[in-house]
């Protein structure tokens, strides 16, 4: 015997569910009818200027939508995990930040730099670099410590606070905001954070802001060499924004910094082969280091025997940098 009411209800039941998912999308469709719509002119640079001067660009920030533009300006970012009790020892579960630091934790903590560590070491690690509470654009040189001291010995003050984090080798300054952290042997030594690349020549004159429907803002971006020395330099920043389609827009800088003059030292001075036998061939290494402020070019080594050569003539060397030179 079929049960009319029964029916009668999942027919109702049917109703109210194609009304729901109706309703859904006319509701998705108005909110994809009112969002902001960004466009971003001109999204790369390549600037020359001397070293301690500046140079200006302008980013055109445009609102073609019908809704407010919100947007805001910061390094491309990244975010990296490692997962409780994994081997620190595999590539996977360290953060190979720059060449020279690599960060990673065992078990327990602390951060470290298997790059240049075995292990944690509380007075020094991550080897390589200072930390310091804040943000890079908030903080000053002064504040800048070993990690262990930034946190005053407690991990946990760092969870969803920014932290700046400075690679000595490279003076690359990075902004760390860290989302967890297990610091005992019973929680496996896990962590995650997102970081980016603060690069503390491209000054933007405002960090973020908002831009009404039908019109732009023009945001003025300094490309400050005050403190650089003649060289090369290539940076990032990635404006964010409540356009659902496009969130983010990628600015791509190269700067060329000219001036500044070359200072050579050689060691050693004296290359002592002693005694071989003959018909043998034999290697010996020094080392070309540029102190100056100035890009060191050498455009001919000559040999005063025709014993001696090396395979390199032309050799240029930046600014703090140093070349290691084979004799045979």
């Amino acid at each position: 015997m079929v049960d009319y009411k029964i029916i009668h209800f999942k027919l109702i039941s049917m109703k109210k569910i194609y009304f729901l998912l109706l309703l859904c999308l006319m509701t998705f469709k108005v909110s994809l009818a009112q969002s902001p719509v960004i466009s971003v002119n001109p999204t790369s640079f390549d600037e020359e200027v001397n070293a301690g001067e500046s140079v200006y660009v302008n980013v055109t920030i445009e609102n073609s939508g019908n809704r407010d533009l919100k947007w805001s300006v910061s390094g491309e970012k990244v975010s990296f995990t490692k997962e409780d009790y994994a081997d620190w020892t595999l590539p996977e579960n360290q953060d190979h930040i720059t060449d020279h630091v690599w960060l990673t934790q065992q078990h327990v903590w602390g951060l470290f730099n298997i790059k240049k560590q075995d292990e944690f070491d509380h007075e020094e690690s991550p080897l390589g670099t200072l930390w310091a509470m804040g943000a890079t654009s908030e903080v000053n040189p002064e504040d800048y410590m070993p990690w262990v001291a930034a946190i005053e010995y407690d991990p946990m003050s760092m969870i969803d606070e920014t932290m700046s984090m400075l690679c000595m080798e490279e003076m690359r300054f990075f902004d760390i905001e860290f989302h967890s952290y297990n610091p005992h042997p019973m929680d496996g030594g896990g962590y995650s954070y997102t970081r980016h690349e603060v690069y503390r020549w491209i000054k933007p004159e405002l960090y973020s802001g908002n831009i009404k429907p039908g019109t732009s803002y023009d945001l003025e971006i300094k490309l400050d060499a005050e403190d650089l020395v003649a060289g090369f330099y290539t940076g990032e920043l990635v404006i964010e924004s409540n356009d659902v389609n496009n969130p983010e827009v990628l600015l791509e800088f190269d700067l060329t910094v000219s001036g500044g003059a070359p200072s050579i030292s050689v060691n050693p001075l004296v290359l002592d082969f002693g005694s071989k036998v003959i018909g043998g061939s034999y290697t010996k290494q020094l080392t070309i280091f540029n102190s100056g402020d100035g890009v060191l070019e050498i455009s001919e080594i000559n040999m005063e025997s025709e014993v001696f050569s090396v395979e390199e003539s032309q050799i240029s060397v930046a600014p703090g940098k140093e070349y290691e030179l084979e004799v045979t």
